[in-house]
Protein backbone atom coordinates (compact mmCIF):
# COMPACT_ATOMS: atom_id res chain seq x y z
CA UNK A 1 0.00 0.00 0.00
CA UNK A 2 1.21 3.40 -1.33
CA UNK A 3 0.97 6.06 1.54
CA UNK A 4 -0.60 9.45 -0.25
CA UNK A 5 0.16 13.10 1.00
CA UNK A 6 -2.13 15.71 1.14
CA UNK A 7 -0.74 19.69 2.19
CA UNK A 8 -3.00 21.85 4.10
CA UNK A 9 -0.81 24.63 5.98
CA UNK A 10 -2.25 26.62 8.48
CA UNK A 11 -2.36 30.23 8.56
CA UNK A 12 -4.18 32.03 11.77
CA UNK A 13 -3.07 34.14 14.39
CA UNK A 14 -1.81 32.26 17.72
CA UNK A 15 -4.99 31.99 20.35
CA UNK A 16 -7.42 32.43 17.69
CA UNK A 17 -10.54 29.28 18.07
CA UNK A 18 -11.49 27.63 15.30
CA UNK A 19 -14.42 25.34 15.14
CA UNK A 20 -18.39 25.68 14.57
CA UNK A 21 -20.32 29.34 13.81
CA UNK A 22 -16.54 31.05 14.02
CA UNK A 23 -14.80 32.23 10.86
CA UNK A 24 -13.66 29.59 8.71
CA UNK A 25 -11.19 30.78 6.47
CA UNK A 26 -10.06 29.64 3.04
CA UNK A 27 -7.35 26.61 2.90
CA UNK A 28 -5.16 25.82 0.70
CA UNK A 29 -4.43 22.09 -0.43
CA UNK A 30 -2.53 19.88 -2.72
CA UNK A 31 -2.05 15.99 -3.12
CA UNK A 32 -3.32 13.38 -5.77
CA UNK A 33 -7.36 14.67 -7.23
CA UNK A 34 -8.26 11.09 -6.01
CA UNK A 35 -7.15 11.28 -2.44
CA UNK A 36 -8.67 14.84 -2.30
CA UNK A 37 -12.06 13.53 -3.55
CA UNK A 38 -12.09 10.94 -0.90
CA UNK A 39 -10.68 13.12 2.43
CA UNK A 40 -13.27 15.68 0.97
CA UNK A 41 -15.76 15.74 4.18
CA UNK A 42 -12.67 16.06 6.95
CA UNK A 43 -11.04 18.94 4.54
CA UNK A 44 -14.55 20.80 4.57
CA UNK A 45 -15.34 20.78 8.54
CA UNK A 46 -11.81 22.67 8.67
CA UNK A 47 -12.30 25.10 5.98
CA UNK A 48 -15.13 26.97 4.75
CA UNK A 49 -13.61 26.93 1.03
CA UNK A 50 -11.00 24.65 -0.15
CA UNK A 51 -8.61 25.59 -3.19
CA UNK A 52 -6.42 23.11 -4.97
CA UNK A 53 -3.00 24.39 -5.38
CA UNK A 54 -1.19 21.36 -6.60
CA UNK A 55 -0.80 17.86 -7.22
CA UNK A 56 2.11 18.31 -5.56
CA UNK A 57 1.99 18.47 -1.69
CA UNK A 58 4.86 20.65 -1.30
CA UNK A 59 3.27 23.35 -2.96
CA UNK A 60 0.43 24.12 -0.56
CA UNK A 61 3.60 25.59 1.88
CA UNK A 62 4.83 27.28 -1.25
CA UNK A 63 1.80 28.90 -1.61
CA UNK A 64 1.45 29.80 1.88
CA UNK A 65 5.10 31.23 2.12
CA UNK A 66 4.31 33.39 -0.61
CA UNK A 67 1.12 34.99 1.21
CA UNK A 68 3.30 35.53 4.15
CA UNK A 69 6.07 37.18 2.51
CA UNK A 70 2.98 39.54 0.36
CA UNK A 71 1.70 40.07 4.32
CA UNK A 72 5.26 41.47 5.48
CA UNK A 73 5.90 43.46 2.67
CA UNK A 74 2.85 45.36 2.74
CA UNK A 75 3.46 45.76 6.23
CA UNK A 76 7.14 47.13 5.61
CA UNK A 77 5.75 49.31 2.94
CA UNK A 78 3.16 51.12 5.45
CA UNK A 79 5.89 51.40 7.66
CA UNK A 80 8.03 53.33 5.21
CA UNK A 81 10.86 51.19 4.85
CA UNK A 82 12.43 52.75 7.73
Amino acid sequence: MAIEEVDQPRHEPPGRKRGRGRDRQSERLAGQADTLRRERKLIEKSAERARVVSQVPKMANLVKLSGNFLIASVIESRRGGA
